[in-house]
């Protein structure tokens, strides 16, 4: 399995450093991955400041609270997060370009990315690059769509209404004030199926009257959306 070890600062990683140098190990957290089963293999993808310092592979030795993993790193890879150089931190990409092979189409390649490359996507990519991310069956590369400072409300909501969103990017919109608050968002969330039903019956109050209204009559949404969006035009 592939995992990312995000760090904070250069405090973080001396002190990952001196956890891998004492036990051999460090603790990665699952960020909405399935929990592994022990002994599994595992790649860690470690990343200071939008750069990624090195990939490290070990094994999983134990599943520790807060949905987290001890991963006992191999001996020979151990000195790859002594010797890197953090003096100088690589960019995050600003496109869709990642790697040195970028004349071929992202498209064509995203399945092949590691998963920091993915990260640096999802977190800095343009448009098309975070609805290629939104394709991969990654939940923690979904929800770290919503960081990226390119994404706006507006195509928060084509996004989910063309039906690009997982159910894992639209439980994480709901947690965004400002976007969940959003009409146009609000719109896309009461049609999709993948919202959460107790949401998207809620919001049926809080969008335009003439779409409640077309969804009474008929509109291409779940029975129970439907009932409420009668009973909202009834009133």
């Amino acid at each position: 399995m592939e995992l990312t070890l995000e760090l904070a600062d250069d405090a973080a990683l001396t002190a990952l450093r001196t956890d891998v140098e004492t036990h051999g190990a460090l603790s990665v957290p699952l960020a909405g991955a399935a929990a592994p089963t022990l002994f599994a293999r595992a790649t860690v993808a470690v990343v200071l400041r939008g750069a990624l310092l090195a990939e490290v592979e070990g094994q999983v030795v134990q599943v520790l609270p807060g949905e987290q993993v001890a991963v006992l790193v191999d001996e020979d890879q151990r000195a790859l997060l002594a010797a890197v150089d953090t003096s100088a931190p690589a960019p995050a990409p600003a496109t869709g370009d990642v790697g040195d092979y970028s004349s071929e189409p992202l498209w064509s390649r995203i399945a092949d990315l590691s998963k920091a490359e993915k990260l640096k996507l999802a977190k800095h990519g343009n448009a098309d690059a975070r609805r290629l991310i939104l394709k991969l069956p990654d939940p923690m590369l979904h929800q770290q769509v919503l960081t990226n400072p390119g994404l706006g409300a507006n195509e928060v909501a084509s996004l989910i209404s063309g039906g690009a969103a997982s159910p894992s990017f639209i439980k994480a919109v709901l947690t965004r004030q400002e976007l969940a608050s959003n009409l146009a968002v609000m719109e896309a969330m009461v049609l999709s199926p993948h919202t959460p039903l107790h949401d998207a019956i809620r919001m049926v109050d809080r969008i335009s009257f003439e779409l409640a209204r077309r969804i009474a009559k008929g509109g291409k949404a779940r029975g129970q959306v439907v009932h409420a969006a009668k009973k909202r035009v009834t009133r």
